[in-house]
């Protein structure tokens, strides 16, 4: 266990005290107000070998900090642009803290992983994300199926190719992850295709700043609508944070709405973007087969797909998404044993 370097202020201490006097035990929620506390000063403070600070508030008000509290939270490395494979984990092995850590680790930092030896049954989708969870339910339901349809309400739901895309950027908040679990992929065609978007759009700031600029700074509408159902949203193709890295892509060609305020400024730039991420290098394309579940961040990662022919054999994959929140949530659970 690491030591910390310093300790915090004695506002910070009394503040996240774990003491059952200011942290409720059962509900671990914090219970004692800070405002309410007046020049509160520690009588004593230790620390051991091991990095635990225990603080004797000099009225039988003692805190133990473990040494993991006390030191800064380093989060997981967002890895580089996905070129090579992508980490596979069986199923089985997600009977174990080791299997479900290499699994949830490589979501949030590779960007996608594959559960391979999956269950080839209808409805296993959802029961991978319950293993996180709960699934997240849109528009679409809880569970979707991804197959060429009669009268579908969705290009996803056809046999033609899809272009590389993030999932309803229409909606205020996107699905996070996304789960793809491959029932059957027998047709001709039909390769699956992700592109790592945060990386597309460093690489665009770095060639074409003014571009960027553009792409991070201009709202634009996404819908859609059928029968049901009528979900807009307007927000930048690349989200970035205070410190303006790119964070999150909305990239949808086929729900991009009609935009009256769209210029030369902007097509020059969706274009540029939209030409790096067909660049080879940044698009890497696996064939999925039966029992692979495709695992991958919906706001990183572009996906799409070849077309295929459905004569000449079935293709069908079942899909569902699942908060960042949770997936985050279970990983650090696994810490705790």
């Amino acid at each position: 266990m690491a030591v910390p370097s310093a300790l915090p202020s004695t506002r910070w201490l009394l503040d996240n005290c774990p003491c059952s006097r200011c942290l409720h035990p059962i509900t671990r929620e914090r219970t004692i107000t800070l405002i309410d506390q007046r020049d509160v000063q520690p009588l004593a403070v230790t620390t051991d070998d091991v990095g635990t600070v225990t603080v004797d508030w000099g009225d039988g008000h003692v805190g133990v900090f473990p040494g993991s509290m006390l030191v800064s939270r380093q989060d997981l490395d967002i890895a580089p642009a996905l070129l090579g494979a992508v980490p596979r984990i069986a199923h089985p092995d997600l009977d174990t803290m080791q299997g479900m850590d290499r699994w949830l680790s490589a979501m949030l930092t590779t960007g996608a992983a594959i559960v391979e030896q999956t269950p080839n049954e209808r409805g296993e989708v959802v029961r991978l994300a319950v293993r996180i969870g709960y699934a997240r339910p849109t528009n679409f339901g809880t569970i979707f199926d991804v197959e060429s349809k009669p009268d579908p309400n969705n290009s996803a739901y056809t046999a033609a190719g899809l272009d590389l895309h993030t999932d309803l950027p229409n909606w205020a908040n996107p699905p996070d992850f996304q789960l793809l679990h491959t029932l059957a992929n027998e047709a001709t065609g039909g390769d699956s295709m992700l592109a790592d978007g945060i990386a597309v759009a460093k690489g665009l700031r770095a060639s074409d700043p003014a571009a960027f600029e553009v792409l991070a700074t201009t709202p634009v509408p996404f819908r859609f609508h059928d029968a049901a159902d009528d979900i807009r949203h307007s927000a930048p193709i690349v989200e970035v944070d205070a410190d303006g890295q790119p964070v999150a892509i909305r990239f949808n060609n086929w729900i991009r709405d009609v935009d009256p305020l769209a210029d030369e400024r902007f097509y020059d730039a969706y274009l540029a973007m939209w030409r790096m991420l067909r660049g080879p290098a940044n698009v890497l394309t696996l064939r999925l087969s039966a029992g692979d579940t495709l695992c991958f961040d919906n706001r990183r990662m572009l996906h799409g797909r070849t077309e295929f022919d459905p004569q000449s054999g079935r293709r069908h994959l079942q899909g569902c998404y699942v908060d960042r929140d949770m997936v985050e949530s279970r990983l650090r659970r696994l810490a705790f044993g």
